[in-house]
């Protein structure tokens, strides 16, 4: 059975919350310094769960792939037009700490060119850090379904 942290606005579940600095949030995704308190968080709460999506963790990849080795990685992928629309729906005008320092803008709305710019690039960074390692590395489009090498893949992890 896996533990599975959804993502980071879904912290409460009493791994994280506590961590943060008084001040902060609940969730701390307004905390002004959260570049430089995101990893002593996520080392924190990594041993309590076995996998991760969403924010901090496309930013602090390559960070927990070194610091965890044997570890693995899945980059789940979508049509950037899908993609974009679900950042807009979910977050429109609403601008936070987090976003500011992950896209360089707090709030997608009016900034989709940046958004999208950085979302191809976190893609790019992925696939060039892992490309020698390609047991270790699995990209999806859940867009297209499980592919038998999700399959096998997960089979010997």
């Amino acid at each position: 059975m896996y533990r599975v942290l959804q993502d980071w606005n879904n912290l409460a579940a009493g791994c994280f919350a506590e961590t943060w600095l008084s001040g902060a949030g609940p969730f701390g995704i307004h905390n002004p310094r959260i570049h430089l308190d995101v990893l002593p968080l996520a080392h924190s709460i990594v041993s309590t769960h076995d996998a991760f999506q969403d924010h901090p963790w496309p930013i602090i990849f390559r960070e927990m792939d070194r610091s965890y080795p044997g570890e693995k990685f899945i980059l789940t992928v979508r049509d950037e037009k899908a993609w974009i629309r679900s950042v807009l729906s979910h977050f429109g005008h609403q601008s936070t700490e987090l976003r500011r320092w992950v896209y360089g803008k707090g709030s997608p709305k009016s900034n989709e060119q940046i958004y999208l710019r950085r979302y191809r690039q976190h893609n790019a960074e992925v696939r060039e850090y892992f490309r020698e390692r390609r047991d270790d590395f699995l990209e999806m489009n859940f867009g297209r379904g499980l592919s038998g090498r999700f399959l096998r893949w997960h089979e010997t992890s």
